[in-house]
């Protein structure tokens, strides 16, 4: 398989997994490279869409500690239209559609318990198109996408 990245992309990738604050010349010191080999790395992998630098806030911080996976059924003739109103919602931190379907999953996070009964009984059904087809409470997120990482063969690391 052939990969646009190699082991020192892997590499400094693992660095900035681990703080992505650290510096270029940081970097290059702990893995023994070159800083401008470093530095002209990152740009190269964020020219190519490899990632981001974002600050990931924890839902927890500001009190919400109860997270629920929801999967709607929805009159794809008013798709567009129920995807705005759940975008615009903020205890909304996931939002996907299946292709060819009429099922959508969301994940949201509340504070309190009447605030998610609230939300599953009365906010989501006053979407016009939308019905509840299942939930589930999620009392433990093992690895969510902003700890995510390819395995190392995605890089050409055998």
């Amino acid at each position: 398989m052939f990969s646009p990245y190699d082991e020192l992309d892997y590499r400094i990738l693992v660095k900035l997994r681990e703080n992505c604050r650290k510096s270029a010349s940081d970097i290059a010191r702990e893995l023994d490279e070159n800083e401008r080999k470093v530095r002209k790395r990152i740009d190269r992998m964020i020219d190519m869409g490899i990632g981001k630098f974002t600050v990931v806030i924890d839902p927890k911080t500001f009190g919400y500690g109860i997270t629920v996976d929801i999967f709607l059924e929805i009159e794809s003739e008013k798709e567009n239209n129920i995807m705005e109103t759940l975008v615009s919602i903020p205890e909304l931190t996931y939002i996907a559609n299946a292709q060819e379907s009429n099922l959508i999953s969301i994940e949201g996070w509340f504070r309190t318990n009447e605030e998610l009964y609230i939300f599953l009984r009365e906010r989501l059904p006053s979407i016009d198109g939308v019905k509840i087809k299942s939930y589930a409470l999620v009392p433990r997120i093992l690895r969510d996408i902003d700890s995510w990482m390819p395995d190392p063969e995605s890089f050409g690391i055998k």
